[in-house]
């Protein structure tokens, strides 16, 4: 391939990544709603094969918007030990669509202010 042809599919690449970091940001910006969460069960997910890498998924339950929401986020490592069940953690959610959640301590302890 050409050099003109490297410098489009780098282009792409760079471009692509933007608009994923983007959205990201976006998303957590739009959570807003504060709220206590418990959580209801842990659980580690190991890669397959050659692929060594953990996460845990931590499941919790929680009230907004006069309805109460099941939902779960996901970590890097293995992180079980720190969440049991019946646990409460600050929660950060979208007030348009609860389902749009993360944990505070994954956005740094506190959740975005409205508007900003």
């Amino acid at each position: 391939m050409n050099k003109w042809v490297w410098a489009v599919l780098a282009l792409v690449v760079v471009a692509g990544i933007g608009i994923l970091i983007k959205q990201d940001m976006d998303y957590e910006a739009a959570l807003t709603g504060q709220t206590t969460a418990t959580i209801t069960r842990t659980e580690l997910i190991t890669g397959a094969g050659d692929d060594d890498s953990e996460s845990t998924h931590v499941y919790y339950s929680f009230a907004a918007n006069g309805q109460q929401w099941e939902e779960f986020s996901i970590l890097d490592d293995n992180q079980t030990a720190q969440f049991t069940a019946g646990q409460q953690y600050p929660l950060c959610y979208n007030p348009e669509d609860p389902s749009q959640t993360r944990l505070a301590l994954q956005l740094g302890g506190q959740c975005p202010a409205a508007g900003g």
